[in-house]
């Protein structure tokens, strides 16, 4: 196949997309998009690749299976390697564990399937993860185990059965996207999974097969088709997409886009489009794309982990400068030498270090796992302090209203409980504080989920706001009908859930807080009113930093003795003017109500600072979520009101 400099073109600018959306991803468009570039591109080159070698008669499964080993293997082997070394220097048991895992998932392209197995919304954060963007390699050669030999069976019945087969496999893929409720909700599913992703790489596949009708040779609707190619990328890259629509939505004018500009390029006159994608700096980046994407995630992350988080927006410049750099030299090093070179002592060489270096890789992840991520050069309290213990041991039980009922320790024994918490993931953290407390009592707890707390017909402006107004009325109706339920305690990320009803469901910016103040007042009256006593837990201070596994930054700034230690959590008067708003809002239920707020900073924050840790612990589980230590600490404000 004739080289493509537009394609190599296509390949920077997806390249580039995902570096500056990974790097400094507040820029405001969807640069990940550009993995679906890369996937269109593959599909692309390897259809038409095998197509020409099944037509000259040269086609062999082993020179195919070669020229992907040459390709991908080495220059990832470094990566791996290099990445590995910095995690043994930087990480936490816990942060080691997760590598090693994803470690071993990378070298049997299986890291989409873990990744995916990991996700949630407690999942350690993407920034976390230095090997996370291999998901895209894993599902690439996930399709190209199976797909040479399924091209290789269509080209020979001819080139009619050959469209339609690919086509059916194209339309499978996509009908998977719209036609299963369960890929709509799961997007953690239709992002990383190789069933719901194939559709992209057979776009790519059904363009070299000529599935398309051949676009006409006229110069002004070649033009004319570039801008709509670019216009097709843009539709993908630029809107901030409402959460509930399907991700094969958001990534289908990005493939549409892709699979344009490949066919203009295609043309004997080069549309401008075409020949801008040509020029030489730009297929430089081009060349070295797959370098460049390895090298820049691993980057980030561990330089991210080496600033506890906090990286400035020259640092950012600098590491996509270290980034660029490495990639030119890997891909003149390395990859190049790799896939040109016949020379046998290469050859041997290459062969020696493909099988050594995955089972020094397998040995050292395992031997990571065997001892739980704890190395022997660590101290026993870093190690420790590392670690802060996040409430998992709860049993769910829907009952005959049809309410889901949580319980501690999973034992479903409530022992006729008379507190009630309710709230969201906040709830969920300071739930074995509030059992604590209401045991000094003799009293049991059960939990019920509640992310608005709004009761407002108004406040019905989407589909998620408005299921969640019409399950607040039944859990109010719920707890009315059962008096046995005498306290009744919430808690919840007031400031983002609020601030959450105008960015993401539309309320008017001027009356979210408004409506705040007289939904919570509606709902806290509606108890009161019925005797019961309210209490509500104020948000605890939040931690501003990128990476949310805060035990691990504290217990890193304390291994090397990090001056910013001091400085880490939020100051006090930080966190009044952050929460300004819901703080103002529950000195006024406090006021026109019988309920008690408790705040949380009263107990945290001494001396103008807001503590995140002690010697004994960390108060955090994230960035805004007490551990179980740390919820400890509002026991005594409880126990009181029970």
């Amino acid at each position: 196949m004739n080289y493509r400099a537009d394609i190599d073109g296509l390949r920077a600018v997806a390249v580039l997309s995902v570096v500056v959306y990974h790097l400094g991803n507040s820029v405001g468009f969807n640069g990940y998009l550009g993995v679906d570039i890369f996937f269109v591109i593959s599909g692309y080159l390897i259809t038409a690749i095998i197509k020409q070698e099944v037509a000259e008669g040269t086609f062999t499964f082993g020179g195919f299976y070669m020229r992907r080993i040459r390709r991908i293997i080495p220059i990832l082997l470094v990566v791996l390697t290099v990445s590995t070394v910095a995690a043994l220097l930087l990480f936490l048991p816990s942060e080691l564990k997760l590598y090693a895992k994803s470690v071993i998932a990378t070298l049997f392209f299986v890291s989409n399937i873990l990744f995916y197995s990991e996700s949630g919304y407690f999942d350690a954060d993407a920034e976390l993860k230095p090997l996370l963007h291999t998901w895209s390699l894993s599902v690439e050669e996930q399709f190209y185990i199976v797909f040479p030999l399924l091209l290789l069976f269509a080209l020979r019945r001819g080139p009619a059965p050959a469209k339609a087969i690919i086509a059916l496999l194209f339309l499978m893929s996509l009908a998977w996207n719209l036609l299963f409720p369960g890929v709509f909700s799961d997007t953690s599913f239709a992002f990383f999974m190789f069933p719901v992703r194939a559709w992209e790489l057979l776009a790519g596949s059904a363009l070299a097969l000529g599935l398309f009708p051949k676009l006409p040779e006229r110069r002004r609707l070649s033009e004319g088709l570039g801008v709509l190619a670019v216009l097709l990328i843009l539709a993908g890259f630029l809107p901030r997409y409402p959460e509930e629509v399907p991700y094969v939505f958001q990534t289908l004018p990005t493939v549409l886009g892709a699979g344009l500009i490949i066919a203009l390029g295609a043309q004997a006159h080069k549309p401008l489009l075409s020949r801008v994608l040509s020029l030489r700096y730009v297929t430089f980046i081009g060349k070295i794309s797959y370098s460049l994407y390895l090298w820049h995630w691993p980057i980030f992350v561990f330089a991210a982990y080496y600033g506890f988080g906090r990286l400035s927006d020259p640092v950012r410049v600098g590491l996509i400068l270290l980034s660029l750099l490495l990639s030119a030299l890997s891909w003149k090093y390395i990859e190049e030498p790799f896939r040109r070179s016949q020379s046998r002592r290469l050859l041997r060489w290459s062969a020696a270090g493909a099988c050594a270096l995955p089972l020094l890789l397998v040995i050292c992840s395992v031997s990571i796992l065997r001892t739980n991520g704890v190395l022997p050069w660590m101290p026993e309290n870093i190690a420790t302090l590392a670690v802060a213990e996040r409430l998992q041991n709860f049993k769910t039980v829907t009952d005959e209203a049809g309410q889901s009922v949580i319980t501690l320790d999973g034992s479903g024994d409530t022992g006729s409980p008379s507190v009630l918490l309710v709230g969201d993931s906040h709830a969920e953290a300071v739930h074995r504080a509030v059992a604590a407390a209401a045991e000094t009592k003799n009293r049991s707890v059960i939990r019920l989920g509640n992310s608005c707390f709004a009761t407002f017909e108004e406040l019905k402006t989407d589909r998620e706001l408005s299921d969640c107004v019409d399950a607040t009325r039944a859990q109010l109706r719920y707890i009315l009908e059962r008096p046995e339920l005498k306290t009744i305690v919430i808690a919840q990320r007031w400031q983002a859930r609020t601030t959450g009803w105008h960015t993401k469901s539309g309320v008017a910016a001027g009356d979210i807080w408004t409506l705040r103040l007289e939904t919570l007042l509606d709902y806290v009256e509606q108890l009161t009113d019925a005797g019961r006593e309210v209490i509500v837990l104020a948000q605890v201070p939040l931690i501003e930093t990128r990476l949310q596994n805060v035990p691990s930054i504290i217990a890193r700034m304390e291994m090397w003795g990090s001056d910013e230690l001091g400085s880490f959590g939020p100051t006090e008067d930080r966190y009044l003017s952050y929460n300004a708003n819901m703080l103002a809002v529950l000195r006024t239920v406090e006021e026109r109500s019988s309920a008690t707020v408790i705040y949380p900073h009263q107990v945290f924050c001494s001396d103008g600072t807001c503590q995140v840790y002690d010697a004994n612990g960390a108060f955090y589980y994230d960035d805004d979520h007490l551990s179980v230590y740390g919820a400890n600490k509002l026991i005594d404000e409880f126990a009181p009101l029970f």
